[in-house]
């Protein structure tokens, strides 16, 4: 299988792991310590893209403001990056779920 695509555009900072042929998506959010860079969320995100979902691996909002950022406040600015992140990869998963 191919590797993944880093995908970076306004708020939107990742890597997207596209199989041969979509039969679902899912965006694949880091918790509060950690990033996309994890060792758990390349695993997920491979397992998932093997099982024919196109992922898209990728930072909150909060964390592309750096390494060391605290979710704090960021809850709307979250929220709407996630709604962003939601709305790319429809137009690159067209069809089927999509799961959060």
């Amino acid at each position: 299988m191919a590797n993944p695509e880093r995908l970076e555009q306004p708020g939107i900072r990742g890597w997207l792991h596209r199989p041969e042929k979509i039969k679902a998506a899912m965006l694949l959010s880091h918790g509060a310590g950690g990033d996309s860079k994890a060792p758990l969320m390349v695993a997920v995100a491979k397992a998932f893209r093997e099982a024919g979902y196109c992922v898209l691996r990728w930072d909150l909002p909060f964390r592309q403001a750096g390494p060391r950022s605290s979710p704090g406040s960021s809850g709307k600015r979250d929220r709407e990056g996630i709604l962003e992140a939601v709305k790319l990869l429809r137009q690159i998963a067209r069809e089927g779920p999509l799961y959060l």
